[in-house]
């Protein structure tokens, strides 16, 4: 049929009263229609890829990924891979045939490499290959790649920072990342002939014959069209659903691995050679065929279409087990919790790789088992010379695998190390992997296998409960740690007596070990409850000191412990009610306690000594390491880098089945005394590392009804920094369960109204920072009120103090005006500066001067800061740093409200010191505001590279601790957008950036009560109306700007010199130059 509509349609008078040509020709013709033409490019660029093979066939070439983050990556075997895009340029560009910077703008050439290039993280090479050249300005790219042509490259780079919108050092490091070859492509009518010609070369080299070419060619075509095609899921069940962990409902899309898009070196050669030897095999008299071993005959396992995730994992175990490689090989150990998906991993990678290698599972859980199963295999692939397998070595010497290069051995549920040693030895021609729960075994190489990703745990319960909001999906993800058997029991859980996952969460809390073991996964023999249970029970066994530690660790916050915590000297703090000892005695030694007990007040609990000895054997580092090398050993705990963790539900379980809760919780507080003493002497970011554990340990202490002096001292310490981390809402929940806690004291408690007060102190701070104005300025009255009464004039002095902050930071000149008459003047200043107290005197001195300048008193506020200028000179390194930085900022303030072009340069600009190495790690808002004003300070220097340098260090950090959207970013989006604006006066770039950045910061700013609204808010607008201006918005500019006059106006009043800034702002905009002359 196709033949006679060929030979009539082709014929000068074809036959009218063909019926089947009449129909073919009423049919329409879509012109729309591009498919011929998209297949066409897409042949060309396999065509494409098989000679960039054929040209690193002989090179360190591992092998090609197809159509990944680009057309083709090419991954060598040792140094960086290179991404290559494949361009073709149509013949009809015959205007401009080579490529110009249109035409690659268009295209998105060098966009869309240089986004694949930063995915990467930069740890890569890019290139373009394109059977075009350049044409035109876009040719000093080609020039730039090629060394000796420093002009080239800087023209280079000048352009692509502009094309491609990034900074020249980011497109210097690109620039030096990208290549061209030598030569372009061959045109795609061309293409097929050269390689056609290139096989052929490649092929006669080999001593093969080059008239197989053709067909080898379109074999590589046919491999390299399959590995960059998606083609449908199989629903076929395999091999790989025999001992799957997690089997149900999980999420199809994430079958595709990069394993089958990526086509290796050594298949191709073998792929070309295998082609062109089979025509030669056919005319030969075939053999007689053998009988295939028993693991030949067996099906192919087929990877499993639910399987989830671990991409990198499947990554790490074909680059350590080389699937086709004729070499022997290091066996690989996956070891992790019970839970973790050990065994489902195993299963797919043999899944994905069976057409190479013949997987054969046994049962590893004990050393019989194991030595019966390796003797069955031997017996079936006997072979001369082979050892036999009732050979019991013991040791690192070992009798050979059965199976050779293709043969895939899973041991599966290893318990013992010794269950493998001298049966499985330390490398291989057989490919073994080995599943544990147990951390190291022999000298083999080991793959972690740790929790799903929240991502991979969300996409297994959209597919099993759909009807799951994200959020809630979000939230099991966090309780669970993403532990897949647990994921899986919830789910299970959930659909068995139809429950929603909030309702789930809820009965998790309430009995863990009851819910945790119900809901069994398939193929899974126990649940998470019991797989625990019976971890504990050989940890007891082997060591019990080992299960008190992770007892002690599961009453801690969910981050790594520093095990450098167990080698202080242990303290017993006082949990319950408070020591006997007299009021007078001040200070953490009346807190603490070492050895036994000594009689508490009333009828209070007695703990047990069971967590005191604990923490006094954990002091001897030897003990301690060998408890720490049994959690390791039965994967109950992870150690890196000195620091230990444990998964969040083995917590939990642990937690909840421990009866003496408040034994442990006394042995928590004691591992951070050292760290609390350091932080009331004057270093409270010290506490920010562990503010987690601290966090968890107080919580537990409030539930359990433990009020001791050491809990509140510790919740005292806690509330500060919580509000300085960003976490104003625990603050606040916290702050206020723990001053109820000590109201409820008895007045002859030692030291209550200290602790009452100290409460209250921490509680309006996390007031002011929350945006609770009201409550933070009543509070504060009242904790002045309780000072006088209780008649401790140092602790007036401090509410008075803290009075005076709370009304700066709110703008309250009517507080601040009654506080300036009690706080010290600059005489009682000097005094507390000679007695020793330089730095209460300095902060007296600050608070002095926002008072003043808030009541526009500012010659006054002037003196202050010249005084403590001068003491900061004086004093030098002798000061805290954080302190010197305050120091400074008042006075580039003064210098700035008093316009004198005169003042001293220390008045005009700030401080720009770099802060100590040991402070880089400090995540506070203290820390963070100071990193932001040296950016500011730089602005003001005019070195904007400097401020630019710095914003950019501080962005990460300063998003990853407070989040977007939040007070301090917008903050961070202030003073960038000043930097951006006098870069746009400075006529490098537009205003536009500096009006996005602006416009964000005052939204946000707006939306506040908070201590950040009251001077970043107007200087937002401010600048934000020049950058409106510069744009000829005239409009909003002013806009912009009556909005900051009257910010200022509530806050300062008329006369003050801010206030009148912003007025001059608003006449000027007002006026000409900026308005036009009415007509």
């Amino acid at each position: 049929m196709a033949a006679r509509i060929l030979t009539a349609m082709m014929s000068p008078s074809p036959d009218a009263g063909d019926p089947i040509l009449r129909a073919l020709r009423t049919l329409p013709r879509d012109r729309r229609n591009t498919a011929p033409e998209t297949r066409a490019r897409f042949e060309y660029q396999d065509e494409c890829i098989a000679l960039l093979l054929l040209e690193h066939l002989a090179d360190d070439l591992h092998g090609v990924l197809v159509e990944h983050s680009t057309d083709v990556i090419l991954i060598p075997r040792e140094g960086l891979p290179e991404l290559v895009s494949v361009k073709h340029r149509e013949p009809h560009h015959r205007a401009e045939p080579g490529w110009t910077w249109a035409a690659l703008q268009k295209d998105r050439v060098l966009a869309d490499l240089h986004a694949a290039w930063v995915a990467a993280g930069r740890a890569c090479t890019v290139a373009f290959h394109s059977n075009a050249g350049f044409s035109g300005p876009a040719g000093v790219l080609r020039n730039a790649t090629a060394p000796g042509d420093p002009s080239a490259v800087r023209e280079a780079v000048a352009a692509l920072s502009r094309r491609l919108g990034v900074t020249a050092e980011e497109a210097t490091a690109f620039l030096a990342a990208l290549s061209f070859p030598r030569h372009p492509l061959p045109r795609r009518n061309e293409i097929t002939d050269v390689g056609v010609g290139r096989t052929a070369d490649w092929l006669v080299a080999r001593g093969r014959s080059a008239v197989h070419a053709p067909a080898c060619w379109e074999a590589l075509l046919t491999r390299i069209a399959a590995a960059s095609t998606d083609r449908p899921v199989s629903r076929r069940p395999g091999a790989a659903h025999v001992a799957a962990t997690i089997r149900e409902s999980l999420d199809a899309a994430a079958l595709r691995t990069v394993a089958q898009r990526f086509v290796s070196a050594e298949e191709t050669r073998d792929l070309l050679l295998a082609q062109a030897d089979q025509p030669d095999a056919a005319a030969a008299p075939a053999p007689a065929p053998a009988p295939a071993p028993a693991r030949q005959q067996q099906q192919q396992w087929e990877p499993d279409p639910l399987f989830v995730g671990r991409e990198a994992e499947l990554r790490r175990l074909t680059a350590l087990l080389e699937p086709g490689a004729e070499q022997p090989v290091t066996p690989v150990v996956i070891h992790g919790l019970t839970g973790t998906g050990k065994t489902s991993l195993a299963l797919q990678f043999a899944a994905l790789h069976s057409g190479r290698l013949h997987p054969v599972l046994v049962d590893g859980s004990n050393r019989a088992a194991l030595r019966f199963d390796l003797s069955e295999l031997a017996d079936e692939a006997d072979r001369p010379g082979r050892p036999r397998r009732s050979i019991d070595l013991s040791g690192p010497v070992a009798a050979s695998l059965p199976g050779g290069f293709d043969t895939l051995l899973i041991v599966d549920g290893v318990t013992d190390p010794a269950t493998v040693q001298g049966l499985v030895p330390r490398r291989s021609a057989c490919r073994v992997i080995i599943t544990t729960t147990t951390g190291h075994i022999d000298e083999y190489q080991h793959v972690a296998l740790g929790s799903w990703s929240t991502d991979e745990t969300l996409a297994f319960v959209s597919q099993v409960l759909p009807a799951t909001p994200p959020a809630e999906a979000e939230r099991l993800a966090v309780h669970l740690g993403g532990l897949p058997l647990a994921v899986n029991q919830a789910v299970n859980y959930c659909r068995t007596v139809e429950l929603d996952v909030p309702r789930y969460l809820d009965r998790l809390h309430k009995a863990a070990t009851s819910v945790l073991s119900k809901g069994a996964a398939s193929g899974h023999p126990v649940t998470v409850a019991a797989a625990v249970q019976l971890a504990l029970q050989a940890v007891e066994e082997r060591n019990p000191l080992a299960r008190r530690l992770l007892v002690l660790l599961s009453h801690l916050g969910v981050e790594a412990v520093d095990t450098a915590l167990f080698d202080e000297e242990p303290v017993r703090p006082f949990v319950i009610a408070a020591p006997s000892v007299p009021p007078a005695r001040r200070g953490w030694r009346r807190l603490l306690r070492s050895g036994s007990p000594p009689p508490l007040r009333g009828d209070c609990l007695t703990l047990s000594d069971e967590g005191w000895q604990a923490r006094s054997d954990l002091h001897d580092d030897v003990q301690r390491d060998e408890a720490l090398a049994c959690l390791r050993a039965f994967s109950l705990v992870a150690l890196d880098g000195g620091r230990v963790s444990v998964h969040p539900l083995i917590s939990l379980l642990i937690a909840e089945g421990t009866e003496d809760s408040a034994t442990w919780t006394e042995t928590a507080f004691g591992l951070f005394t050292s760290q609390l003493q350091a932080a009331t002497a004057g270093s409270p970011h010290v506490l920010d590392r562990h503010v987690g554990h601290i966090t968890k340990i107080v919580d537990v202490a409030l539930r359990h009804d433990m009020h001791g002096p050491a809990v509140l001292a510790v919740g005292h310490a806690l509330v500060g920094r919580l509000c300085a981390l960003g976490d104003e809402e625990l603050a606040v929940r916290l702050g206020g369960e723990l001053l109820k806690v000590a109201e409820r004291l008895p007045h002859d408690y030692p030291a209550r109204h200290h602790m009452v007060f100290g409460m209250r102190t921490a509680l309006v701070q996390a007031y002011v920072h929350s945006g609770n104005p009201q409550t933070a300025l009543e509070l504060a009255m009242s904790n002045l009120t309780f000072a006088q009464t209780v008649r401790d004039a140092h602790a007036v002095t401090r509410a008075y103090l803290q009075l005076g902050s709370a009304a700066v930071y709110l703008g309250r000149r009517d507080v601040a005006e009654s506080v300036l008459g009690h706080i010290p003047g600059m005489a009682e200043i000097e005094r507390l500066k000679d007695s020793g107290q330089p730095a209460r005197a300095l902060t007296v001195a600050h608070v002095r001067w926002r008072l003043l300048d808030l009541t526009n008193r500012l010659e006054e506020g002037a003196e202050a800061v010249a005084w403590s200028l001068a003491c900061v000179r004086e004093l030098g390194d002798r000061l805290p740093g954080d302190l010197v930085r305050v120091v400074h900022a008042d006075a580039a303030m003064v210098g700035r409200l008093s316009r004198d072009p005169d003042l001293p340069p220390a008045y005009r600009y700030g401080d720009l010191r770099e802060e100590p190495g040991h402070q880089a790690e400090r995540t506070d808002r203290m820390h963070f505001k100071m990193r932001l004003d040296r950016a500011d300070v730089a602005i003001g220097q005019d070195d904007l590279r400097l401020a630019r340098e710095l914003l950019e260090a501080v962005e990460a950090p300063l998003t990853a601790q407070f989040g977007v959207p939040s007070m301090m970013y917008a903050t961070f989006l202030g003073i960038r957008g000043r930097l951006r604006l006098h870069e746009a006066m400075a006529g490098r770039v537009p205003p536009d950036a500096a009006v996005l950045d602006l416009t964000a910061a005052v939204e946000e700013l707006r939306g506040t009560t908070g201590p950040e609204r009251r001077g970043n808010l107007p200087a937002a607008l401010i600048n934000l109306a020049q950058a409106y201006a510069l744009r000829g918005a005239l409009d909003e500019a002013e806009t912009a700007a009556r909005e900051a006059y009257e910010e200022d106006l509530r806050t300062y009043g008329p006369d003050h010199p801010e206030t009148q800034t912003d007025l001059d702002m608003l006449t000027a905009l007002r006026t000409p130059p900026h308005r036009p002359t009415p007509p």
